[in-house]
């Protein structure tokens, strides 16, 4: 017989049987094709369960929305206590482990110790977030001895040179800061502590 005169039989692919989406049972054989619940109530559960996520979804936005907003309302001054506070965790993260720039004394973990200014905020200002002028120093050096500066600047040229502790004793460069700035540098530092404690988090 002539093979292309030979009926084939046409293949009947199998389908697996069709769930319902709220209570994930077998749907009727009489629903409709695009029906994805099998009676009132899943269709009334899948309703409210749709109703919930799009609130859900609503008060994400308004919360992000919120939020920038309260941004928007910052002022300079509230910037700048917010800057303050992350550079002074980054200087903390950075110097985590180190003794106290001034006298030395090692610090037992968890124990608190400061952001200590070479070059105090009061005397000069421009110098508040130079990286290279902040370390870390103890409570009782930083805040009772007034910084311990002779011991500080001893100690800072061991640790980063001469020529660099000069450079931050002549720094009288004027710096002042945007919102804009101020804004990006907070993310910065944030960020910088971040990959610090990453880093740490890894040994």
């Amino acid at each position: 017989m002539n093979r292309s005169a030979m009926k084939r039989t046409p293949f009947k692919r199998q389908t697996k049987p069709r769930k319902c989406k709220g209570c994930n049972g077998p749907m009727p054989p009489d629903a409709r094709a695009n029906a994805v619940a099998c009676g009132v109530d899943c269709a009334a559960l899948l309703g409210a369960m749709a109703s919930a996520k799009a609130a859900r979804k609503q008060a994400k936005i308004d919360r992000a929305s919120d939020a920038a907003k309260r941004e928007a309302q910052k002022t300079s001054p509230q910037l700048k206590k917010e800057l303050q506070a992350a550079f002074n965790k980054f200087i903390r993260a950075r110097d985590f482990g180190l003794p106290c720039i001034s006298c030395g004394k090692s610090f037992t973990s968890g124990e608190k110790f400061d952001a200590g200014h070479y070059r105090s905020v009061g005397s000069a200002h421009n110098t508040r977030y130079v990286e290279n002028n902040v370390h870390s120093q103890c409570v009782y050096c930083n805040q009772h001895l007034k910084g311990n500066t002779i011991p500080y600047r001893i100690n800072l040229i061991k640790k980063i040179g001469l020529a660099a502790v000069e450079a931050i004793e002549s720094d009288n460069a004027i710096r002042k800061f945007t919102r804009e700035e101020l804004t990006r540098m907070i993310a910065e530092y944030r960020q910088k502590t971040k990959d610090i404690k990453n880093e740490q988090d890894h040994f």
